[in-house]
């Protein structure tokens, strides 16, 4: 949802910039606090504890996306079919099994039937084709997977913690007159995300 749109941005405002965007990793902190990474792109939820500066970019929920010729879920996903349904969950981080949601609904003991786990939710929706399987996808992302593959989205049948990414980076580069210009390019493209979503939202 921001990378697309950053790489259209600098090529046309900064031709010779160079970006290197890098995988996630388990301590994406200790990246910036030792100068591998300039800027870290995470959800709040999962860094709560984190000192370090940053600004919020947007806000984003969960949703459950399902084969749009499955038979086995209708109009509405209900907690019985949704504990029925094989899952598919991803673990983008290596070193963390699942991801947010799924971490919340292991604490809270659904007792679900993990069949699949991919390193992205961008491939889950893949997998779904031709199957009765669910996966849970952030709702910003649905616009682009109905493009990619045939699927639907459904509101979950319980409820599932939200997603706040944010943008963190070390204290020294605050003051940093580059630094803060991509920063604030970033935080443009944030906005027009929101800005874009917020009447039906």
């Amino acid at each position: 949802m921001l990378i697309g749109p950053l790489v259209r941005r600098l090529a046309a405002a900064a031709p010779g910039l160079t970006i290197q965007v890098m995988p996630r990793v388990p301590d994406a902190v200790r990246l910036l606090r030792d100068g591998e990474a300039d800027l870290v792109i995470e959800p709040v939820e999962i860094m709560p504890d984190v000192t370090l500066p940053r600004t919020r970019l947007f806000a984003d929920r969960w949703l459950c996306c399902v084969w749009e010729d499955t038979a086995a879920v209708g109009d509405r996903m209900t907690l019985e079919t949704y504990l029925r349904l094989g899952h598919v969950v991803y673990s983008g981080v290596r070193g963390h099994p699942v991801a947010l949601p799924d971490t919340y609904l292991a604490q809270a003991k659904v007792p679900r039937r993990i069949e699949f786990t991919v390193e992205s939710f961008l491939l889950a929706p893949f997998l779904l084709q031709g199957t009765d399987l669910v996966t849970l996808v952030p709702e910003r992302a649905a616009a682009h997977l109905r493009r990619t593959a045939a699927v639907r989205f459904l509101e979950p049948p319980l409820r599932l913690p939200p997603i706040t990414e944010m943008l963190w980076w070390n204290p020294r580069h605050t003051v940093d007159p580059a630094h803060a210009w991509l920063r604030a390019r970033i935080s443009e493209i944030a906005a027009e995300l929101d800005h874009a979503d917020s009447p039906g939202r």
